[in-house]
């Protein structure tokens, strides 16, 4: 049962490597963390400007780890230019432009730095 379960694990990987991969190691080479490439996955496909609105607005609160926050902010914009460059004809392109454009009225365009 485990051999099938490691089976498993190691297809899913080499899915995810194929449909993706390139991405990551892209935004990996811009600085970008394999775990926060992983977890930010399904919503910058699924939601991409909420997910950068959702940020802006912790950017706003009092979040006390401001500098986590700046470094996210960072890593997703990287995440989001990386999928236009990498999936230029993919019909999420528009939606993750505007994600940009909204980063960038927030002055989040210097590696998320103000």
């Amino acid at each position: 049962m485990m051999g099938d379960l490691k089976g498993w694990i190691e297809r899913v990987r080499e899915q995810e490597e194929k449909r993706i991969g390139d991405v990551y190691a892209e935004c990996e080479k811009r600085g970008c963390d394999r775990h926060f490439l992983s977890s930010f996955d399904t919503r910058i496909w699924l939601y991409p400007v909420e997910q950068a609105k959702g940020f802006l607005s912790l950017r706003s609160s009092k979040v006390t780890d401001q500098e986590r926050l700046t470094d996210h902010l960072r890593q997703y914009r990287i995440f989001l230019e990386v999928l236009i460059e990498k999936r230029p004809n993919y019909e999420k392109r528009k939606e993750w432009e505007k994600a940009l454009e909204v980063l960038k009225a927030e002055g989040e365009t210097d590696h998320g730095k103000r």
